[in-house]
């Protein structure tokens, strides 16, 4: 039998600068809901401009996005880094015009919860500081003090994934006695069939937004979409750590060539060889950082495909879709799994050739290591993907149309 699922419309407002952590607020959001939703029975959806709103025209391109996003959410979520972004014609940037909506929006509605501000906290660089730029931030974030806004500030993406996190499962029980208080005061008012006068409450009360919708479960089309959405998500970042793979694997060689001339009778040479193990260490923890730094998301992409493909073979018996044509139609998903065991042995193989490399420094050694074990995490995890998939195809044999 269907579920009703509360859902709360999250809207995402940042400069660019910041770009990064408006995917990570996305897939946090997301991977919250699969942790939640089934207990919760709500679920947070996160609205992006560069994802929600289509091509259109108006007075300028912020306009287009008031348009069609205006007041239109639940909670207002705020990030900001090194710059409060582009001016509009009637605000400092966006991201304040934004801001500015959202706050006459709090003062209509009054959820305490309403605004989310997450700042970063940014390392100060001397040489490349614009100090015009900096001025306008510090003055941003003086006016959300003024303005009652208590933000939360981050030191990097993964202390944002956790801040994020800890307070949705805050705010979701505060939402959901709301929504039962607000049910209480509608029943209440109903009630009182002998008051001709209109309550003061109620005239407060005529401008306030609607609960968040009662949502059905997903469909057939739904999942299919989920799937191909994060199938090409996770193939673009798959796509970036082979050519991370590729830059170690270039920088390696040559290095190792210096090292080799450098570390030859009469021609060694301590320098040159430091120098060269501290090139190939520099090349191993930035990608090992990268695959830190994704590897929640590309979890999420995984979990989110195989969800979606659970999805589909759930459906798919009330659409009459026989068996041969389920087959047929799921059968770039067994393409996605090829690739994805492709992509897990690449990555075994480059860790055997990692960990034929000799011990030369104690830099090496450590982002050697690190390395290995991030590309073991996620080798591990596109293996064991795969396999989820083989057991879900596996039900075709028991499968029958209805």
């Amino acid at each position: 039998m269907p579920r009703q699922i509360l859902a709360y419309d999250v809207f995402v407002s940042s400069p660019s600068d910041v770009q990064k952590e408006r995917e990570i607020v996305d897939t946090t959001i997301r991977h919250w809901n699969r942790k939640n939703n089934h207990e919760l029975r709500m679920r947070f959806e996160p609205l992006l401009w560069e994802i929600d709103a289509i091509p259109g025209i108006g007075d300028s391109p912020q306009e287009v996005i008031n348009q069609q996003i205006g007041n239109n959410y639940d909670i207002y979520l705020g990030i900001l880094g090194a710059t409060i972004g582009t001016p509009t014609k009637k605000s400092p940037s966006g991201t304040i015009e934004e801001y500015e909506k959202a706050l006459e929006k709090f003062k209509v509605e009054g959820n305490p919860w309403q605004i989310l501000f997450y700042i970063k906290k940014t390392n100060v660089d001397l040489e490349t500081l614009n100090l015009v730029e900096a001025k306008k931030v510090q003055d941003l974030i003086a006016r959300l003090k003024s303005d009652g806004v208590l933000y939360a500030q981050f030191s990097d993406e993964t202390n944002l994934r956790q801040i994020l996190d800890m307070h949705l499962t805050k705010i979701a029980p505060l939402l959901k006695k709301e929504i039962t208080k607000e049910k209480k005061q509608q029943v209440k008012k109903i009630s009182k069939k002998n008051s001709t006068a209109v309550p003061k409450e109620a005239k407060k009360n005529k401008n306030l937004k609607a609960p968040p919708k009662e949502e059905e479960e997903l469909g057939l089309l739904d999942y299919f979409n989920q799937v191909t959405e994060n199938s090409t998500k996770n193939t673009k970042i798959l796509q970036k750590i082979s050519t991370h793979i590729e830059e170690i694997t270039l920088v390696t060689n040559t290095e190792v060539k210096i090292i080799e001339m450098a570390g030859t009778g009469s021609n060694f040479n301590a320098k040159a060889i430091y120098a060269s193990c501290k090139k190939i260490a520099y090349s191993y923890t930035k990608t090992a950082q990268y695959l830190e730094d994704n590897q929640e998301q590309v979890f999420d992409y995984l979990d989110g495909m195989i969800e979606g493909v659970r999805g589909i073979f759930e459906n798919a018996a009330d659409f009459n879709i026989d068996e041969k044509e389920l087959k047929d139609t799921l059968e770039g998903i067994l393409g996605l799994k090829k690739g994805m065991l492709s992509a897990a042995d690449g990555f075994s193989k480059f860790e055997i050739s990692l960990a034929s490399i000799p011990k030369i420094t104690k830099d090496m050694n450590s982002a050697k290591t690190k390395l290995i074990n991030n590309l073991k995490i996620f080798r591990e995890k596109l293996i064991s993907t795969g396999l989820v998939i083989d057991e879900i195809f596996k039900q075709l044999k028991n499968y029958k149309k209805k």
